[in-house]
């Protein structure tokens, strides 16, 4: 019988032993770098994310395929995006029982469903994978106009008249557990995004793009302006009739009204002026016309950064004027001409969604009379943009 020796002890125990340091870990800790990061932590950190990628849904993890397959049954994939040794968020489109909403949901690299503090997440699958998502990963993207007809997976059809009726869509898929995609839709349907813009929707795809275009990025909803309304306003229809709208929830009854009138796709038209007040600073300013409140949504910002001229501004630039990019890079632009370099660096950084910073202050010289005016920060701005006629 062949005693072991020391040495050859060691090369049978040191396999043993690196397999329970690593071999045994579990996906609550993701990556060496989110080791000390509870959930809420790494949704913070993955929305937040400089370096998101899309890719494609198969690229997900087996078991977050099976996370939404088992529970977001009505929903649309609208994008997915890796965020570098952090994990995954999935942008969703609900076309079931809260149609019209977006909403992000969470996974570790190894798959495993991030659940926000507080939120239990249960769900059809149960096991803590399952669909009780958080109402801060939830955005408006449209309001339905109704009467509408579904078309479930297995060919049968499904007329809905209010909002009320779009339970029976959840109870469907809670009858036929086996069904694991979407509905569609019999089109054209009409959609009411959250401004009174009308539009009619004529297949799955246009239903798709326009859940992409109203993705939430960055943490940031697509109708989350940077200002709000002072209520009460008041809405002109296009019969003529006046609806007042006391609050952000009296909005419902603009969809109503359309819901009464199907063949109607004419906007209301928002009755001037009003006030809206900046989220950042409390500032109020008055909107006299549709143009003014144009500019001050464009005021919010988009991938372009605070510095872009949206239509005809009453004011340009004094160049030069310096941007800093996400990357803490500077780029200096001349001349309007020479903005063509910020969409430059972001064609050659396509997985970055962070906009850039005009650095201040800057110098804007109003189109009217010449004047020259020193703006020192992104409030000024956005209250010059306003200010435009």
């Amino acid at each position: 019988m062949k005693h072991l020796t020391g040495k050859s002890l060691l090369l049978i125990l040191i396999p043993l032993l690196l397999f329970a340091l690593y071999g045994c870990q579990d996906d609550s800790n993701n990556t060496i770098g989110a080791v000390d990061m509870s959930d809420d932590e790494l949704i913070e950190a993955i929305e937040n994310a400089t370096d998101l990628e899309e890719i494609n849904y198969t690229q997900l993890p087996a078991s977050s395929q099976s996370v939404i397959e088992e529970n977001y049954y009505d929903h649309i994939v609208i994008s997915v995006n890796r965020a570098l040794n952090l994990g995954y968020l999935v942008s969703l489109g609900d076309v079931g029982e809260r149609l019209g909403e977006g909403e992000q949901v969470y996974f570790g690299l190894q798959g495993r469903r991030l659940v926000r503090d507080g939120n239990d997440n249960g769900g059809r699958n149960g096991e803590g994978g399952g669909r009780g998502g958080d109402e801060r990963d939830r955005w408006l993207c449209f309001h339905l106009v109704f009467p509408v007809t579904f078309i479930m997976p297995d060919g049968t059809e499904i007329t809905v008249e209010s909002a009320d009726g779009l339970s029976a869509i959840r109870q469907w898929y809670l009858d036929n557990p086996d069904y694991h995609e979407p509905p569609s839709f019999a089109y054209p349907i009409q959609v009411i995004l959250p401004d009174g813009t009308i539009l009619t929707i004529n297949s799955d795809e246009e239903l798709r793009r326009l859940f992409a275009q109203r993705e939430r990025r960055g943490g940031r909803n697509p109708e989350e302006a940077c200002f709000e309304f002072v209520y009460p306003i008041t809405y002109l229809m296009p019969d003529s009739s006046e609806i007042i709208v006391e609050s952000e929830d009296g909005m419902v009854a603009i969809r109503e009204w359309y819901q009464d009138h199907p063949g109607v796709r004419i906007r209301p038209r928002l009755q001037y002026p009003v006030d809206i007040e900046f989220i950042e600073d409390g500032a109020i300013v008055t909107i006299n016309n549709d143009r003014q409140l144009r500019r001050a949504y464009a005021s919010c910002g988009d991938d372009e950064g605070p510095g872009r001229d949206p239509g005809d501004a009453c004011f340009e630039f004094v160049y030069p004027i310096t941007y800093i990019m996400p990357d803490s890079s500077e780029i200096i632009v001349e001349s309007e001409e020479g903005m063509i370099a910020l969409r430059e660096w972001y064609a050659d950084h396509p997985r970055v969604r962070i906009r850039p910073r005009l650095q201040y202050p800057v110098d804007i010289e109003f189109f009217e009379d010449g004047n020259i005016v020193t703006i020192n920060n992104d409030r000024q701005l956005r209250r010059a943009y306003a200010s435009c006629e």
